[in-house]
C-alpha cells in the first residue's frame, strides 16, 4: 500500500510538472514520421504498384493478406513496424528517465514542485493580465521536406561518379 502510494505520488508529481506534453510530443512526432514515410516511399520510382499474386495459393491468415499487398505497402509495413517499435522504446525511456523527477530525494522533489507551481502561478497571472489564454499546448512541429527541385544527375554523371568511387576504393 505504501509502495503504491509512493508510486502514484511520483507519477502525480511528474504529471503535475510535465502534464501530457511528453505523450503529445511523441504522438506528434509519430504522426509526422508516418506521414513522411508514406510520402517518401510513395515517391520511390521502382516499387511494384500492383499486388503480387506469387505464393498466394496455400497461404492463410496474415501471410495471405501480406501476399496481396503491393511492394510499396510491404515496404511501408516493414518500416512502420520497425520505426514504431523503436519509437515506443524511446517514449518509454523518456518517460522513465527524462520526463520525471522521481530520481530526486523527497525534499528536493517537493522544492521542485513548489517552485514549478510558483512559477506557473506567476506566468498565469501575467498571461491573464495580458488577456492571453492560459492554456498551454505544444508548438506545431513542422519538418522541412527535401527540396523537390533538386536536379538528378545525368546518366553520364552517374557513370563518372561510379568511376570516382571505384578509384577511391582501390
Amino acid at each position: 500500500s505504501s509502495s503504491t502510494k509512493s508510486t502514484s505520488s511520483l507519477t502525480s508529481e511528474d504529471y503535475l510538472i510535465f502534464g501530457t506534453a511528453p505523450s503529445q510530443l511523441f504522438d506528434s512526432i509519430s504522426i509526422t514520421l508516418d506521414n513522411l514515410l508514406t510520402k517518401e516511399v510513395g515517391s520511390l520510382p521502382l516499387l511494384p504498384r500492383t499486388p503480387s499474386d506469387a505464393n498466394s495459393s496455400g497461404n492463410n491468415g496474415i501471410k495471405a493478406q501480406t501476399s496481396q499487398l503491393t511492394g510499396e505497402d510491404k515496404l511501408l509495413l516493414k518500416l512502420r513496424t520497425t520505426y514504431k517499435k523503436n519509437f515506443d522504446l524511446v517514449e518509454a525511456y523518456c518517460a522513465r528517465n527524462i520526463f520525471t523527477i522521481n530520481y530526486f530525494p523527497k525534499t528536493k522533489r517537493r522544492k521542485v514542485v513548489e517552485r514549478f507551481l510558483a512559477t506557473n502561478d506567476q506566468s498565469t497571472d501575467k498571461s491573464n493580465a495580458d488577456g492571453c489564454n492560459s492554456t498551454q499546448s505544444l508548438p506545431n512541429i513542422n519538418f522541412a521536406s527535401p527540396p523537390t527541385d533538386a536536379l538528378l544527375p545525368a546518366p553520364q554523371q552517374i557513370i563518372d561518379m561510379d568511376r570516382e568511387i571505384l578509384l577511391a576504393r582501390q
